[in-house]
């Protein structure tokens, strides 16, 4: 009945007596492996089946195994292709994960990873507050954040007890009049900025002429040059030029100390916790 059996399934066309059926297995001697090759470049790491595997690294799978390749890019990283024995998968993806129902023969997989692209968010800030950047706090004068190049950017300012945000220039362009709540917000960053936030006391000096009338001077006394007396000695002094680089740093050591700049202008001077805005 040998010839009966077809597709590992035994046919009994008509049964008038009793019949004994015997079966035997044995090993399958033609069982095939094939080989997965696994390549990847800096900026991630690939799973196979759930297990990390190594750049470079071959498996061996069963002939019609189900194979679930997942990448998993490093933090600034991105995913930017997939190759499967050459022909670019990346767009099948589901998760970042790509299934392979069926293994039928040597599979090589090329995945490749970019950095993030980046753009910089320079913030200087003048007098007394704080800025956060997509809620990064900036803690210093002039500070740097990254942000994803494209994505939606929030500047928040947030004035000390008793100060106001006075002047916010993005680029060197006064943007204060397009705050919402202390808030400007970016649709979209896809290039350097320069954020110049100035926060000043309420009803407090902002001019040569004003700090005049308090008992600390600020004043042209050349051209190019500031002076500036009634100040403690020891305290440093920084002027920003009206694009907010910072363009003179010096610590106060004379009764009446004295400041060149390059040119006539707008600057705005922090001495100590003390900012004031000029113009020579």
């Amino acid at each position: 009945m040998k010839e009966q059996v077809e597709n590992n399934t035994l046919a009994l066309l008509a049964i008038s007596a009793d019949k004994e059926v015997h079966v035997s297995f044995e090993a399958d001697k033609q069982v095939v492996d094939y080989a997965i090759k696994v390549n990847y470049s800096a900026g991630g790491t690939v799973k196979v089946n759930g297990r990390i595997v190594s750049n470079g690294t071959s498996l061996s799978v069963q002939k019609l195994a189900k194979v679930s390749v997942t990448f998993i890019p490093d933090y600034g990283y991105y995913l930017k292709q997939v190759l499967l024995g050459g022909t670019d998968m990346t767009l099948q993806l589901e998760g970042n994960v790509l299934e392979i129902a069926f293994v039928t023969e040597n599979l090589d997989i090329v995945a490749i990873y970019e950095k993030i692209p980046t753009v910089s968010c320079i913030v200087n800030i003048v007098g007394n507050g704080t800025v956060k950047v997509n809620g990064y706090t900036v803690k210093n004068a002039l500070d740097v954040v990254s942000v994803e190049k494209g994505s939606k950017v929030t500047l928040s300012f947030a004035p000390d007890t008793k100060y106001e945000v006075g002047s916010v220039l993005l680029n060197n362009q006064n943007v204060t009049g397009q705050l919402e709540n202390n808030e400007y917000k970016i649709a979209s960053l896809t290039s350097d900025i320069t954020c110049q936030v100035e926060f000043v006391l309420i009803d407090d000096p902002t001019s040569i002429e004003q700090v005049e009338n308090a008992n600390k001077r600020i004043y042209r006394s050349a051209p190019r040059r500031l002076a500036l007396s009634g100040f403690k000695a020891g305290v440093p002094i920084y002027v920003y030029d009206g694009s907010g680089r910072l363009v003179v740093l010096k610590t106060i050591r004379d009764s009446v100390e004295e400041v060149d700049v390059p040119a006539d202008g707008l600057y705005f001077v922090r001495i100590g916790k003390e900012s004031f805005k000029v113009i020579l």
